[in-house]
C-alpha cells in the first residue's frame, strides 16, 4: 500500500511541474492554458465535490488532489496494527 502512495505522490508532483511549466512558460514553452488538466483526474472525489459546491477556481484543481494521499496515510497503519493483549488474572 505504501508504493500507491509514493506513486500517486509522484505523479501528483509531476502535473504541478506540468501546471507551472505551461502557466509561466518555463524551458521556452508557449504557455497553455490547459497545462493544469493532469490535476483533474487525480483529485476527481474531491473536485466533483467542490463544484457541487460552487468553488471554482485554480485553487481547487491544484489542492484538491492532495486530499486522497492525505486520507490514507492512516491506511497502511491499520494492516500493521497488533492485536490487543488480554492478560488473565490469576486472583479469584
Amino acid at each position: 500500500m505504501r508504493w500507491v502512495f509514493y506513486l500517486f505522490l509522484l505523479l501528483y508532483a509531476v502535473a504541478l511541474f506540468l501546471l507551472a511549466v505551461g502557466t509561466f512558460g518555463w524551458f521556452g514553452q508557449v504557455r497553455d492554458p490547459l497545462s493544469g488538466v493532469f490535476l483533474i483526474p487525480l483529485g476527481l472525489p474531491w473536485i466533483w465535490l467542490g463544484d457541487a459546491a460552487g468553488l471554482t477556481g485554480p485553487a481547487l484543481a491544484i489542492l484538491a488532489p492532495a486530499i486522497n494521499p492525505a486520507s490514507c496515510t492512516g491506511c497502511g497503519n491499520a494492516e500493521r496494527a497488533q492485536p490487543p493483549v488480554i492478560i488473565a488474572s490469576t486472583r479469584t
